[in-house]
């Protein structure tokens, strides 16, 4: 807080109003009234001295800092003052010798002296102020050093926090970029097996339509035969014997068909199981099922031609 005083009028200058004689000289320059040589012949036509009352006050603003420096300067004005008056010079005691005889002058001694001793009173009170609003700013500015390094400590731990934090950031955004380019790849991988899977499934199906139409052909054929076999063992009674066998042959056939469709059952697990195999390609399981497939062909083209020679040695 800065401390600000004056006088009534606004001024810190003396109270003592020395006016000008009709001269146009000071009181104290040369011919003045109390210069040497000025006589009394002056006394009449100045005016006449008035030492103005002092009314010194001081209030306390919310400043810190430019005003005390202000204040102290006019403090320091005021006390020169006081010091000149004290110390007056011989002019000045002139002075208050003409002030004597046109006023009483013990009052006015007194009287300026009571306003002297209040003046210093009110001065003793206004430097004990200022002496305590330093005391004041200097704790005020000692906790502002104190929360200045306090909030300077605390600002770097946050910059350090945010630097770690825009350095983690950048890294898992670099770290999301590269899994999104991974799940990308992975995706257009997962697309492109699903592809060949669906294609290798109707390859098998259509496999596995050929393989039944081709069973249904023969077990037709077989039976046609067999109805013709019958026909010629009821029209030949002596061939029961050789009836008795070809029903054995026919049921020979019958599990060899059997089997056949035990294999084509097989073919078919290993089908779905082809979804569930890792580290194999395709291309190895298409050429593994496609032999599969070529051997049961061979085979059933083997057990048609047996059937169709047994048959022809039943019917010779």
């Amino acid at each position: 807080m800065a401390i600000k005083f004056g006088s009534k009028k606004g001024s810190s200058k003396s109270s003592l109003s020395s006016k000008k004689s009709k001269s146009g000289v000071g009181c104290c320059a040369p011919g003045g009234i109390c210069a040497p040589g000025g006589g009394k012949k002056y006394i009449g036509k100045e005016k006449e001295e008035t030492i103005e009352e002092r009314n010194l006050s001081f209030q306390f603003q919310e400043h810190y800092g430019g005003d005390i420096h202000g204040q102290r300067r006019e403090l320091a004005e005021i006390l020169r003052e006081i010091e000149l008056i004290e110390n007056s010079s011989t002019d000045d005691r002139g002075l208050m010798n003409i002030i004597s005889e046109q006023n009483d002058a013990d009052g006015s001694i007194t009287k300026l002296n009571i306003e002297l001793r209040e003046i210093c009173d009110k001065l003793t009170h206004v430097h004990s102020a200022i002496r305590s609003r330093e005391k004041e700013t200097f704790e005020v500015e000692r906790e502002m050093i104190e929360i200045e390094k306090t909030e300077k400590e605390r600002y770097d731990i946050c910059w350090t926090h945010v630097h770690k934090y825009s350095k983690d950031s950048n890294e898992m955004m670099l770290q999301i970029s590269y899994n999104e380019v991974i799940y990308s790849s992975l995706r257009q991988k997962i697309e492109d097996l699903k592809t060949e899977l669906n294609t290798l499934i109707m390859s098998a199906t259509s496999i596995n339509i050929k393989i039944s139409e081709s069973y249904n052909i023969g077990l037709m054929k077989l039976s046609n035969e067999l109805n013709q076999l019958y026909s010629r063992i009821k029209i030949a009674g002596d061939l029961k014997i050789q009836v008795e066998n070809a029903k054995t042959k026919y049921e020979e056939e019958k599990r060899e068909t059997q089997d056949l469709k035990n294999q084509i059952k097989k073919l078919e697990a290993q089908i779905r199981n082809t979804k569930q195999m890792k580290g194999q390609s395709f291309q190895e399981i298409r050429t593994a099922f496609e032999s599969e497939i070529e051997e049961l062909k061979k085979l059933q083209s083997g057990q048609k031609v047996s059937i169709e020679e047994k048959t022809t040695n039943i019917i010779k």
